[in-house]
């Protein structure tokens, strides 16, 4: 009898062991209540811990982006240029970002909405302003004009240019479950798209970061949002939830869903 309790210990810690290889938190978040979350701006939220999310353009306001029902809601009001950012552990190896992503509009509505993984170093270093740019970001997805979802393939310089394997179209009240598989060494990334009711494929395969880390970084140490509308969007926007890093190694398709 103490023999086998002892087997079935060893093999619980094995079976822990090896789930926190598959699944190491990095940053977590469902913008919930229980995290200290409220309905209203997301800037300086949550309310406890330190880790809040930044206004990184205090010049255009970030108003766009608010908690709603347990939710992050982004609306565009139509000035552009704002910016939310979450500092993170610089990551320098492989991990994972996933998240739960939802359109709110006419289908081919406007947006030009986008979640960034990026160095926030590199945004001085490329102009001299620390307010980020586009053209200082790492990995880029966003819902553009017109309904597609798109990557942006960067040359590590600030150039390069949108696009995707295969055409993946937003739809009003449509979940996307987003994976991201980004290595932070290569400065290259993966991303997958689940939608609803339908199997994952692959949007993008080995897309190059926009922006290549600074020296001081050596990695990617935000995660950065944008929202870019500049006309009026009221009415269309998204929501997002279920925000999580995993790492170092790529987390496993059936260990998220």
């Amino acid at each position: 009898m103490k023999h086998t309790a002892m087997i079935f210990v060893a093999l619980l810690l094995s079976a822990i062991a090896v789930d926190s290889a598959i699944a190491q938190v990095i940053f977590s978040t469902g913008f919930s209540a229980a995290e200290g979350y409220v309905d209203g701006p997301l800037i300086g939220q949550p309310a406890s811990g330190t880790q809040k999310w930044i206004d990184a353009n205090p010049n255009v306001p970030a108003d766009s982006f608010n908690v709603e029902n347990e939710m992050l809601a982004i609306i565009g009001k139509g000035s552009g240029g704002k910016w939310a950012l979450m500092p993170i552990p610089v990551q320098k190896g492989v991990f994972t970002m996933t998240w739960d992503w939802r359109f709110v509009g006419p289908e081919n509505g406007v947006a030009d909405i986008g979640v960034c993984v990026s160095d926030s170093v590199i945004f001085e270093v490329v102009d001299g302003n620390p307010v980020p740019n586009y053209n200082e970001q790492g990995m880029m997805v966003r819902f553009y004009t017109g309904g597609v979802v798109e990557a942006r393939d960067g040359d590590w310089a600030g150039g390069g240019t949108y696009g995707a394997l295969r055409e993946v179209r937003y739809q009003d009240g449509k979940l996307l479950k987003v994976r991201v598989v980004i290595d932070a060494s290569a400065w290259t990334f993966d991303v997958y798209i689940t939608k609803e009711g339908e199997s994952e494929i692959l949007l993008a395969d080995d897309y190059g970061f926009r922006q290549a880390p600074s020296e001081e970084t050596g990695g990617l140490n935000c995660i950065v949002m944008w929202d870019n509308g500049t006309a009026d969007m009221t009415g269309n926007g998204c929501t997002i939830d279920n925000l999580t890093l995993f790492g170092p190694a790529p987390v496993p398709h059936w260990s998220l869903y």
